[in-house]
């Protein structure tokens, strides 16, 4: 449990973030679980990329902490130069007390993509809350995107995010957000305590964009007309790049989102420093749609190239799944690897009728797949036992047998009197379910059936 001390500490630790009063207030409320800002609950990620002449951009430093975990770059994105960066989160959520700290810094010329690998699950709270904070920096000619994936809000969930911005004048900065408010569990849309998200950017300490959505549903209605109205889903892409005409840019921005089934509108920024648009919409998957292809729109003004295949880049994070999971599968130790024989891999696993005599095969140990089927018509036979050696379990073909095939078999025994099988076949009554074969010895398999 926290204790006062860990409570101040965290009121001092977020005193320069401006954090707001209502936040401020549920960070003074004490935790049952790991204090905030303890062990596995504050994340770091600070990563600086650069770039030599026209050679790709590399990260050159970068210091993490859980719950934030980075596999390394990829260059699989189509623009000259450009290096893609996947933030991952092992941990799956964000809980009460969580606080993550993302800061990006894009050196003259570099060129970079940082995304994270699926969606961000604020999780329900019942104290404290949940902390997302990014500072992005892009020094002179340098090209930088900050493309997370939604954030999704369940029941109770208390989520501050705060995006810090700072742009050379000939510089680029792309940021998206998308606030998914129904969750993932069964319950009423808007059923979070609070969710305040706040992006401030500027452009050589001139302050061009200063953009907040609040929304505290048990103090106000989220959907009367000047919040979300009849939606739910709310979406926004920045783009910060003073050099480019703004006012082509939010025009064909406008015109890529007017055919989509969202209500979409392009703004310009202060000293036409950028533009802004704002999406909404009652799905998600709609409304990250429009979102990434309004980006893929300013990539191809701005650098000539569209987004990656797939989107936010769906694939690079399979991708760094993949390698991660390559990763811990080599550092294992070798293990022997025993094959099961082919014949031992196919098995009817149905149950003997319900109704009549028992006249079903016992499992004793180890199903075999020799007279898995046999006819449900098949005509009475004569009651006989008939004991005799077999061919070995590795010699029996696997597959579906007949009755005829049977017959073939018993044939067969009669000539290999070296087998370490012994069969047993009892029969009587018609065979109207698929019978069960197993072995009673591990070199050996019996076959028993009683009428």
């Amino acid at each position: 449990m926290s204790t006062d001390t860990d409570a101040s500490d965290e009121a001092d630790t977020d005193t320069g973030l401006t954090i707001p009063p209502a936040f401020r207030e549920y960070g003074t409320q004490q935790l049952d679980q790991a204090p905030a800002f303890g062990h596995g609950k504050r994340g770091v990620a600070d990563l600086v990329v650069a770039r030599e002449e026209n050679n790709p951009t590399r990260l050159i430093s970068d210091r993490v902490k859980v719950p934030y975990h980075l596999t390394g770059t990829l260059d699989s994105d189509p623009v000259d130069g450009m290096t893609t960066i996947c933030l991952q989160d092992p941990t799956g959520a964000v809980t009460q007390g969580d606080r993550q700290t993302l800061s990006v810094q894009a050196r003259p010329g570099a060129r970079a993509h940082v995304m994270t690998q699926s969606a961000t699950k604020i999780h329900s709270m019942e104290a404290s809350y949940a902390h997302i904070d990014a500072t992005l920096v892009a020094e002179s000619g340098a090209h930088l995107e900050y493309i997370p994936g939604p954030t999704i809000l369940n029941e109770y969930a208390r989520c501050l995010q705060t995006t810090t911005v700072n742009v050379a004048p000939d510089a680029t900065v792309i940021v998206s957000d998308t606030v998914v408010p129904d969750g993932l569990t069964d319950h009423e849309p808007f059923s979070f305590d609070h969710f305040h998200s706040r992006l401030e950017a500027r452009v050589d300490d001139n302050l061009v964009c200063a953009d907040a959505v609040d929304i505290q549903p048990t103090e106000r209605d989220p959907r009367d007309p000047a919040t979300v109205g009849d939606y739910s889903v709310i979406g926004t892409l920045y783009v910060f790049s003073p050099t480019a005409d703004t006012d082509a840019l939010a025009e064909r921005l406008s015109a890529r989102l007017t055919d989509r089934t969202v209500a979409a509108g392009a703004s310009v920024l202060k000293d036409d420093a950028g533009v802004t648009v704002r999406i909404l919409g009652d799905r998600s998957a709609d409304v990250t749609s429009a979102v990434e292809a309004a980006w893929d729109e300013t990539r191809k003004i701005l650098l000539g190239t569209g987004a990656p295949p797939g989107g936010r880049g769906r694939w690079d994070a399979l991708t760094v799944s993949l390698v991660t999971l390559t990763t811990i599968l080599t550092s294992l130790p070798l293990l022997p690897i025993t094959k099961r024989p082919a014949h031992l891999r196919q098995s009817s696993s149905r149950r003997p009728s319900a109704s009549g005599p028992d006249c079903g095969w016992r499992r004793i140990r180890e199903p075999i797949s020799v007279f898995s089927s046999i006819s449900q018509n098949s005509p009475p036979a004569a009651c006989s036992c008939v004991t005799k050696s077999v061919p070995s379990s590795s010699q029996l073909k696997p597959g579906r047998q007949s009755l005829s095939n049977s017959r073939r078999l018993k044939s067969q025994c009669r000539q290999q009197s070296n087998s370490a099988t012994e069969l047993v076949i009892n029969t009587g009554t018609s065979l109207s379910k698929t019978p069960r074969f197993t072995s009673r010895s591990k070199p050996t398999a019996r076959l028993s059936r009683t009428c």
